[in-house]
């Protein structure tokens, strides 16, 4: 029984790296079982195309555990002009935990929400995030397409 605030000794919040793609999308796929392994190593190869904006993740973070990533949340981070100079976006994407680890799945959204000189989204957020998503301060911009 996991406990609210306990960290199991081995839990680990990091940058995803390429050597880490089959974990991720075992991972995804986990979370997500209506797509393919597939699906997302293709999302993966497209994320690897995509330019590295300073020193912000080329794919997200991992939630690993004695070696296992239990955890997953893709990030896209844009470089925009604005008025005050170049802007930093970042979409959050695809964010899954395994079940026993649910209770420290806020530790992969706060290793990307710490940052305070980022405009973050959540263009396609699943249903179930929602009430999480406005608990973090997400406003709702549409009700769908």
């Amino acid at each position: 029984m996991a406990v609210l605030g306990t960290l199991p000794p081995d839990l680990n919040c990091r940058p995803i790296h390429q050597a880490d793609w089959d974990g991720v999308a075992d991972c995804l796929l986990r979370g997500f079982p209506e797509r393919g392994r597939n699906y997302w190593m293709r999302a993966l190869a497209r994320l690897s195309q995509r330019p590295v904006v300073a020193d912000f993740p080329q794919y997200g973070f991992a939630l690993e555990n004695a070696g296992r990533i239990v955890g997953v949340v893709l990030t896209l981070y844009a470089r925009f002009p604005g008025r005050e100079g170049d802007e930093i976006r970042c979409n959050i994407s695809s964010w899954t935990v395994d079940e026993g680890y649910r209770p420290q799945a806020m530790k992969l959204i706060w290793a990307i929400l710490r940052r305070r000189d980022v405009t973050f989204t959540n263009i396609s957020p699943a249903p179930a995030t929602l009430k999480a998503n406005k608990a973090l301060g997400f406003q709702l911009f549409s009700n769908g397409q």
